[in-house]
């Protein structure tokens, strides 16, 4: 497995039903053979923050196939979380988890704004604010 930090240019971020770098409509720009059908849901359902020059993804890739990102816009030490997805067979595995942290370790994070869509999401966000009590959570 294979973990790394992707720009707004990446198809995670910039591609979908809305591309909004080129002002266009597209059906779906993410090669399908990297990226489940599973994963292009819900990475359509939250496509929807508007300042894209912010915004990074952490993906974790196995074999060249993507198996979990961790999407946000990190802006002046606040981090909006915009999705964190790890595709069935790998869940459980503590990949969420450890997205989370990579990005916190290596940025000076003051405040987080996030939301949960799942049980499972819930219990992520108490483990990781159970990690780092300094940041202000805004949940």
């Amino acid at each position: 497995m294979r973990l790394r930090v992707v720009g707004y240019k990446h198809y995670i971020i910039s591609g979908g039903k809305h591309n909004v770098l080129q002002k266009n409509l597209k059906k779906d720009s993410a090669p399908k053979q990297l990226i489940s059908r599973n994963a292009r849901k819900f990475w359509h359902d939250y496509l929807d923050y508007t300042d894209l020059k912010q915004a990074y993804a952490i993906l974790i890739t196995d074999g060249g196939k993507v198996i979990a990102f961790f999407r946000y816009i990190l802006h002046n030490a606040r981090l909006t979380a915009i999705g964190t997805w790890v595709s069935p067979q790998h869940r459980r595995l503590g990949l969420g988890r450890r997205m989370w942290e990579h990005v916190l370790d290596r940025n000076k994070v003051k405040k987080i704004e996030v939301f949960t869509a799942s049980k499972k999401g819930e219990e992520l966000i108490k483990k990781i604010t159970s990690l780092y009590p300094k940041i202000i959570w805004e949940i």
